[in-house]
This record gives C-alpha cells, sequence and structure tokens, in this order.
C-alpha cells in the first residue's frame, strides 16, 4: 500500500532522466530525503505517494512512485511554479502575471487565459505555449497517477505519453493501452504488461501490430533487413497466443494486420521466386528505402562519366612505382590496380598479409601521377581506430565515414547524412565489412557521378553489427568487378597468425602453435576466467593496455562474458578507492581511470570508439548553482578532446578491458587473448575464430578448451541473414541496362 508525504523541496542533490535526489521539509517540519519521480522545483507543495525503504549507503529515504502538485496561490509559489515549466515565462513575466491576476492567476489561465494578453508585450505565442505547458502539466501528473501500482514511469516517459495523447491520456491507458505501442521507446512488452494489468483485449489491433513490429524488429537486431511472410506471421502468432488460450489471436488476423500496415505505407512486401515457388518478405518500409537505394547508386555511380586511363599509361606508372621503391608488384596486386583504374566501383577483398596495405599505398601514388592536376581522393574506414590505422600505413589522411557524411544520429537509432554530396575524385573505404546497409546507404548517396569507388575488405570476417551483409551481398551479386587476394606475400608466409588464419578458412582443426601462438588447455569457466585475467594483466604490463585484446563471443550471460571479464579486470586495474567519486549505472560503478568502450552512436562518440575515464566530478547546473549532478570527464580514441558526459550520456558507455570479438572489428593489436569455451557454443562459428585471431599482429593466445575451438572451426554455418540486396542489384542493374537498350533501339528506328 502507498504512503503519502507532503512537503516543500529545499535542495536537489541529482536530477536526471525522470530520477531525482531531493531533501525535503514536511509540513510537519521534518526533513527527508525524497528518490524517484519526484519534482525538484523549490517553494511549491507537493504530495509525494511511496513507500520509505531503507539504503544501505544512504540510509532511510521515502521512494516516490508519483506525485500531485497543489498550485500555490502566494507570489512566492506562482513565481516559482510558472518560471519552472520552461515555456517562455521566466520569474520577470511569472511576477507581472501574479501583480496583475494575484489569487486569481489560476482562473484567468484556465478559464479565460486570453486576459493574458493584456498585459504589456505578453503575445499570443507565449500565451500559446504556456497554456500547452500548464496543460500538459497537468496531464503529466496524470499519466504518473494513471500508471500507480503498475510500473514505475519515468517522467520524461511520462511526458512524452502527455505530448501524444493530450487530454486523452489517462482514458487510453486505462481503456486503450495498446495505443501506447505509438509512444516511442515504450517497447511491445511493457504495453503488454500494460494491457493485461488493464485487461485489454488481447485481440486489439494495435497489440497484434505491436507484436509484428516487435518481431521485425528483433529480426534487424540479429543482422537481417527483412522476413519471411511465414516466419513474421508464425512468430508473432506464438508471441501473442503465450499466456492466453490457443487461437485467441490468429494467423488470419496477424495477416490482416500486415496488409494493412502495408496498405498504410509502413511495410513493404517483396514477392520474390526460389525453385518456381513464389514467396513474400516483409520489410519495415525504412530498411527497404535503404536497401533499394544502395542498389540503385552503385549503378548512378558504376555508370557515371569519369576520368579513363589507357592500360600502357597504368602499365608505365606501376613500372616506374616498382622501380622508386625498388620491389616488383605481384601480379594480383597490379590486377588490382588496374581494375580500380579502369572501373568506376571496384571491391579488393583478402586476408591477412595478401597484400591490400601495398595496393592501396600504391593506388594513391599511381593515380596521383596519372592526373594533371592533383586529386581529391578520401579516405575513410567504419572506426576511428581503422581510420587511424590505415592512415599510418598511407600517410595519407584518413577518417570515419560517418565524419565524412557528417553522420548525424537521432533517437531511431538511424541517424541521417548532413552531407549532400562528397567532393573526391577517388574514394576509398576500408573495413568495408564492418559497413552496415544504413551507412552504405548514406555514404553512397553523397557520392557524386564522377566519383571512382574502392572497396577493400576481407569477406571471410563477420558481417556488420548493423544489419545488412553489404559486402557479400556487392560481391556474390556480380555486377561489381572483384579482385580477390589470395596470395600471401614472402615477409608473411611464416607468419603463424597467417598460416593458422588460412588453416582456418579450410576448416582444418591442426593449428600450428608456437611461442607467438599457443593453446592453454583450461576446461572450467571459472578457471578460463582466472587464468585469462592473469595472461591478460602479464601482457598490459609488457605491452601496455591500448595493445592488448581479450576478445569473448558473448557480451552477458556467461561466466566467461565481457561483463564478468571487466568487473574482474576492473577490481585488478582500477580498485575503488575511498571517498572518491564514482558513478553507478545499473551494475556498473565507473570510475577515475576505466577504459571505456561508447556503444552507441551520438552527437559526441561513435560505437567502437575506446577511450578513458579523465575526471569524475561534481557539475553545477548553470541556471540554479544549488542543484548539481554527477560527470565524467572522458577522452577517446586518444585524440585529446575531453568530452563532458552525464549520467545519461555514460548509459551509452561500457567498460573495456574485454570487448566481444564483433567490437574489435577494424582494430589491430599486438596480443590477442581469445576465449574458447562451449558455453559460447550457440555463437562459436569459424568467422567468428577467424576474425578474433587476425586482430592481433605478432601474438595470439587462445585459452579454453580445445574441443570448443575445434568445434567452431569446423562450424561453417555463417551467420544467416536474410537480405535481398544481392538480388536487388540483379535486378537495378539489368532493369536499367534493358531501359537503355531499349532507348538505343527506338532511337535507330527513328534515325531509320
Amino acid at each position: 500500500m502507498l504512503e503519502s508525504i507532503t512537503g516543500k523541496n529545499t535542495f536537489t542533490v541529482h536530477d536526471g532522466d525522470g530520477y531525482a535526489v531531493c531533501k525535503y521539509r514536511l509540513n510537519s517540519g521534518e526533513t527527508v530525503t525524497v528518490v524517484g519521480n519526484v519534482p525538484t522545483m523549490r517553494d511549491l507543495n507537493v504530495t509525494c505517494y511511496g513507500n520509505w525503504v531503507i539504503n544501505a549507503r544512504y540510509g532511510r529515504q521515502f521512494k516516490c512512485q508519483h506525485y500531485e502538485m497543489v498550485k500555490p496561490t502566494d507570489e512566492k509559489g506562482v513565481i516559482a511554479y510558472l518560471s519552472s515549466l520552461k515555456c517562455g515565462v521566466g520569474k520577470t513575466w511569472a511576477k507581472r502575471i501574479y501583480k496583475e491576476f494575484g489569487k486569481e492567476t489560476w482562473d484567468i489561465i484556465d478559464k479565460e487565459p486570453d486576459k493574458l494578453i493584456t498585459i504589456k508585450g505578453f503575445g499570443q505565442k507565449r500565451l500559446d505555449s504556456l497554456v500547452a505547458k500548464v496543460n500538459e502539466t497537468q496531464v503529466v501528473r496524470s499519466v504518473m497517477s494513471a500508471f500507480a501500482g503498475v510500473m514505475d514511469i519515468s517522467v520524461k516517459k511520462a511526458e512524452q505519453i502527455a505530448k501524444q495523447f493530450g487530454q486523452s491520456a489517462v482514458n487510453i491507458i486505462q481503456n486503450q493501452p495498446y495505443q501506447l505501442i505509438a509512444v516511442k521507446g515504450l517497447g511491445f512488452k511493457t504495453v503488454e504488461m500494460i494491457g493485461k494489468h488493464f485487461n485489454a483485449s488481447p485481440c486489439d489491433p494495435m497489440r497484434i501490430r505491436g507484436a509484428l513490429y516487435y518481431v521485425i524488429e528483433a529480426t534487424e537486431a540479429k543482422g537481417s533487413t527483412c522476413v519471411l511472410k511465414t516466419t513474421l506471421i508464425s512468430k508473432t502468432y506464438s508471441l501473442l497466443n503465450r499466456g492466453y488460450a490457443r487461437d485467441t489471436v490468429t494467423k488470419d488476423q496477424c495477416d490482416t494486420e500486415i496488409q494493412r500496415l502495408t496498405l498504410e505505407g509502413r511495410f513493404v512486401i517483396e514477392p520474390y521466386t526460389i525453385d518456381n515457388v513464389t514467396k513474400e518478405l516483409i520489410y519495415r518500409v525504412e530498411s527497404y528505402k535503404t536497401e533499394q537505394s544502395i542498389a540503385d547508386n552503385l549503378y548512378r555511380i558504376a555508370h557515371g562519366k569519369h576520368k579513363k586511363f589507357k592500360e600502357e599509361e597504368i602499365e608505365k606508372e606501376l613500372n616506374e612505382y616498382s622501380k622508386k621503391h625498388n620491389f616488383k608488384l605481384a601480379d594480383t596486386q597490379k590486377e588490382a590496380i588496374k581494375t580500380v583504374l579502369t572501373n568506376k566501383i571496384t571491391v579488393i577483398t583478402g586476408g591477412p598479409g595478401t597484400g591490400k596495405t601495398t595496393i592501396t599505398k600504391t593506388l594513391l601514388a599511381v593515380y596521383n601521377n596519372l592526373f594533371t592536376s592533383t586529386p581529391n581522393i578520401l579516405l575513410m574506414a567504419p572506426t576511428g581506430r581503422a581510420a587511424r590505422r590505415l592512415a599510418e600505413s598511407t600517410e595519407h589522411e584518413a577518417r570515419t565515414i560517418h565524419s565524412h557524411i557528417g553522420y548525424i544520429p537521432n533517437e531511431s537509432g538511424e541517424g541521417y547524412s548532413a552531407v549532400s554530396e562528397l567532393d573526391a575524385d577517388m574514394i576509398i573505404v576500408d573495413e568495408t565489412s564492418m559497413v552496415d546497409q544504413h551507412i552504405m546507404s548514406l555514404l553512397l548517396k553523397a557520392v557524386q557521378n564522377h566519383t571512382r569507388v574502392v572497396f577493400i575488405g576481407d569477406a571471410n570476417q563477420l558481417p556488420s553489427v548493423g544489419s545488412g551483409n553489404v559486402l557479400a551481398d556487392i560481391i556474390a551479386s556480380k555486377e561489381i568487378p572483384v579482385v580477390k587476394l589470395r596470395v600471401v606475400f614472402r615477409q608473411g608466409q611464416q607468419s603463424p597468425i597467417i598460416k593458422n588464419s588460412r588453416a582456418i578458412l579450410k576448416g582444418e582443426t591442426e593449428l600450428e602453435f608456437t611461442n607467438d601462438f599457443f593453446y592453454k588447455g583450461v576446461q572450467s569457466d571459472m578457471k578460463i576466467l582466472s587464468e585469462a585475467c592473469k595472461f591478460y594483466v602479464a601482457c598490459v604490463n609488457k605491452f601496455g593496455m591500448d595493445n592488448v585484446a581479450l576478445l569473448t563471443p558473448l557480451r552477458e550471460r556467461t561466466q566467461i562474458s565481457v561483463a564478468s571479464f571487466n568487473k574482474q579486470l576492473q577490481h585488478y586495474f582500477n580498485p575503488k578507492r575511498d571517498n572518491s567519486l564514482t558513478l553507478k549505472i545499473h551494475d556498473t560503478e565507473f570510475r577515475k581511470g576505466d577504459r571505456i568502450m561508447q556503444i552507441k552512436n551520438t552527437a559526441n562518440a561513435l560505437n567502437g570508439d575506446i577511450g578513458y575515464i579523465k575526471d569524475i566530478a561534481y557539475a553545477f547546473d548553470p541556471h540554479d548553482e544549488k542543484n548539481f549532478s554527477v560527470v565524467c570527464s572522458v577522452e577517446f580514441n586518444g585524440d585529446g578532446n575531453v568530452l563532458k558526459y552525464t549520467k545519461e550520456d555514460m548509459k551509452n558507455v561500457m567498460l573495456a578491458y574485454a570487448m566481444t570479438v564483433h567490437k574489435s572489428q577494424g582494430s589491430e593489436y599486438e596480443t590477442v587473448i581469445f576465449i574458447s569455451s562451449d558455453s559460447h557454443s550457440i555463437i562459436l562459428r569459424r568467422d567468428l575464430v577467424y576474425t578474433a585471431i587476425t586482430r592481433a599482429v605478432k601474438n595470439v593466445a587462445i585459452i579454453g578448451q580445445k574441443q570448443a575451438l575445434n568445434d567452431a572451426i569446423m562450424n561453417n554455418n555463417t551467420e544467416m541473414r536474410c537480405t535481398y540486396l544481392k538480388k536487388r542489384i540483379r535486378n537495378v542493374f539489368a532493369k536499367k541496362q534493358q531501359k537503355k537498350g531499349d532507348e538505343r533501339h527506338a532511337e535507330q528506328l527513328s534515325v531509320g
């Protein structure tokens, strides 16, 4: 049963994302700590509903679930209330309003708001903003009250609901809760819980739609861009009938909502035929447009006008470059460069030691010499670390793709490009296997018709973290010239990393173990955790933390996950110090000096950026010097740019003493430690092991179970992603070539 207290806030300790810690002076005169969904405005009488709790560190607190504010009638209270609304009415205007209407202020705002315009300078725009905010504030309080006993809801989320549904918000929560699926960020599972609490109909069309989106978005999160209609209906049917009698919601009802969403332009149905059987793929419209855009822009760029070079010119420059640098290019390297210089788009793919860096350096030099003027060449990679490595190896400026296209993230996670055109004669994209469908779409849109594009990558590595399998699909389409590098050059032939990586690709489990590439057999996960931590510490002490990577397949869920390793290694490298300020997010306590990784694209940093917490301190609110919160000073990529991260920003960060193999892509380390255990059998595959060991330049250590390693190498069931890009590229190229042929034929008939 909820209790209640009534009083005024006298001091705010913390305020962020709907969670506040305040000192309240109750009407009885007692001062207490109130936490949770509690207003931080001072001088306002507030009734908080919740329960008393005992915090192990801070003692007795009142945990507020929702609250009601009594509108003040005294001058001080009215001014505090109005100026806190942040709607263009600050303390000065609030004083003028109270001076004009006194204790009748609220009646005027509620019943005769137009009278406010009689105040000199108080225009219609400010009036509309004030009235809207007052109404919204009332709705927010009602929304939070409606959720009492159902779930804890943040003020921010309540404001979203209030904005979306206005005065109807409470009625919708209680009588049509599945309408809440339209609120960004609530999610199907949360709305399902609300719906069941209010006994909403399980056959509500909005519930079915929410489940369809939930299934298709979960599929995208695993890398696919679309889903078979039969699979979508089957999974949605199972989800909707969980906890209900069979066929409470039928498959026909699911199909009906798919058709409606398609008619509304939210879903797209793509029919395709295989073995004379026609099936249907279902896309979210955003994913469909992205995939179609890649195919269309590849054709546009591939057939755009460009500067042409004669083969003898290219041969001459290649020979002169070889003489100047006293080495002979291999035939495959020459073929790669000639292919690039005689085509608009080229893919160069190969594993470690096959000469991709040499090709890039030679291509830059030859391309420069072939131009009468200095060409504009852009080098880019998916991550900051990969871009820095590309710049170091070529001695040419390289930046991230995101930086070049002016990528701006948004709430949906599918940001947009602020750059409409990239000014370049040639663009070289390294580590292309890491580029997901969304980023590739934004990049290609910005490429101009005359620009030559080169995609370089290792097609045997893991596909991108984001949805799509772009590099593999472009290669498989056979519409873009591809040079496959297979020969390992002399300097790499003796490397156990290169030898073993090639053996792994062939499915061979008898690897060559040496001092530089060794295996340590450990059977239990607890022992693996202990041994790997000891070895990581020794390697860091010898080579430095930035030169060592501890890679494990899963982020969570096992004793040897990234989360488990990070907890242990943080304790060793950065133990908690008495009286030192920390910031806790869920189960992670961030400390000054911690190694961290950004795990979401934001305006500040990119997913995968590595950095350190330079400091943790209290920062005061510039608008109210009595309010303050904990802020972390972080620096990513060693670039000297120190960012101020609030608690909200730190939710997009994790510890990075260890990381998943996926997160290590695009990076190279002197030493790599790879964890092998049957606890990870759900994800262990050949391409994962290959990607892990090829992150190392000098040393590899595999710690764990040999059978799990062997099983992974034998498992060549690469991650099956449902995409249609390969076929879509073929269709676009065939269709547009046919159109060109028809136009030429019509022109000949006209001339005849």
